[in-house]
């Protein structure tokens, strides 16, 4: 299916949805924040204590596993406030950990000598080093691989998924035939039996012997198959079928829900079927008007990555992974968008400011995994 028309209206309403992501937009968001903050504030001054205690307690839940070991070389953002994960089994060569509820992203530095693992119930996922979404729901695990490879394991089998693609696992069985419903074939109304004269008895002769006769064969069943029902963008998205999602969503546009997992599941659909562009009004979408959800981090920082790696625009990336720090400045993920955000202002040639920002990382992460990256972009090498 064309998505010319879509793609027409979506670069139409641009100017409305998805103005230029600057420094100054950026502070406009920040100083918006700040006045709900003050709001709340306000409402919860009797709470304040009792709120500040319940807020540093939830982040540790959601960003260090409950014994408060450090994980080796990997970042964990969690996606949802009922994320709970903690500490596998660690053996030479293994370290592991297992996800209890929720779901979270989980940024893995390369190191061939070490297997990383994520235990999520029957479900484990093995990888090398990749950046890679865990999460569960009910008695089902959605796996997405932002890039690099990895090993997915279930009791029935085994599923390997690289950059791009995501599945539930285990896998659905497909289910079985709806039969369409027949209506019911009246009776005929008894009729007499017609008065004929009785054959005359065929004698049989050396020439005309007389055979028996033979039953008819029955018909086959002719009843038709019932057509499969077509499978929404949402569910096609699940399934990895990017390029089918992105058709379905354009039939289902009107459909869309101001919702930050939907606006999320559309950047991604946009941005996995080779529409970089319209990623970014759902990725604006939930950090403006989103920005207490625990994913807005994510989709600044995805917001980001799209506009840097995939756009060519440095600048407005370099203010998206400002942004990013902003919502959650002391989450991991704020090392990540620090280190991206000296990048970008490199490529923009902004290497005064790159330079400033490097020595930011340094003084705050001296022993962080992207220390050799934010030199050379800072030009402290």
């Amino acid at each position: 299916m064309k998505t010319e028309p879509l793609l027409e209206q979506l670069k139409q309403a641009r100017p409305l949805l998805e103005p230029q992501w600057t420094p100054e937009r950026a502070e406009s968001v920040r100083r918006k924040m700040a006045v709900t903050r003050r709001k709340r504030q306000v409402r919860r001054a009797g709470l304040s204590v009792l709120a500040l205690v319940v807020a540093v307690g939830t982040g540790a839940l959601l960003w260090r596993s409950p014994n408060n070991a450090p994980l080796t070389d990997v970042t964990v953002a969690a996606v949802s406030p009922e994320t709970r994960w903690s500490r596998g089994p660690t053996e030479p060569g293994l370290e592991s950990v297992a996800l209890e509820q929720g779901g979270a992203w989980f940024n893995v530095e390369r190191k061939p000598s070490r297997v990383f693992r994520v235990s999520a119930g029957p479900v484990d996922v093995d990888v090398l080093g990749t950046r890679f979404l865990v999460e569960r729901k009910d008695k089902r695990v959605h796996v997405a691989v932002d890039h690099g490879r990895v090993r997915v394991r279930w009791p029935q089998g085994s599923r390997e998924l690289t950059a791009g693609q995501s599945a539930w696992f285990p896998p659905a069985p497909e289910p079985p035939p709806t039969p369409l419903p027949t209506a019911p074939v009246p009776e005929p109304e008894p009729q007499p039996p017609p008065i004929v004269d009785p054959p005359a008895p065929v004698q049989p002769s050396e020439h005309h012997p007389v055979r028996p006769r033979q039953p008819l064969p029955e018909p086959p069943n002719a009843r038709p198959q019932p057509p499969e029902l077509p499978k929404s963008w949402q569910q096609l998205a699940q399934e990895g079928d990017f390029n089918r999602a992105w058709e379905e969503l354009e039939r289902d546009r009107m459909s869309l829900r101001d919702d930050p997992a939907e606006l999320l599941l559309v950047a991604d659909v946009a941005r996995l079927s080779r529409h970089a562009e319209m990623a970014l009004p759902p990725l604006s979408q939930v950090v403006e008007r989103h920005p207490d959800d625990p994913r807005a981090p994510l989709a600044a920082f995805t917001l980001g990555r799209v506009l840097l790696e995939e756009l060519g625009r440095p600048r407005e990336a370099a203010a998206a992974f400002a942004q990013a720090r902003a919502l959650s400045p002391s989450a991991p993920l704020a090392e990540d968008a620090l280190a991206r955000e000296v990048e970008a202002y490199s490529r923009a040639g902004d290497t005064a400011r790159a330079r400033t920002l490097a020595e930011e990382f340094m003084r705050l992460y001296p022993s962080g995994q992207r220390l050799r990256a934010v030199r050379h972009f800072g030009g402290l090498e």
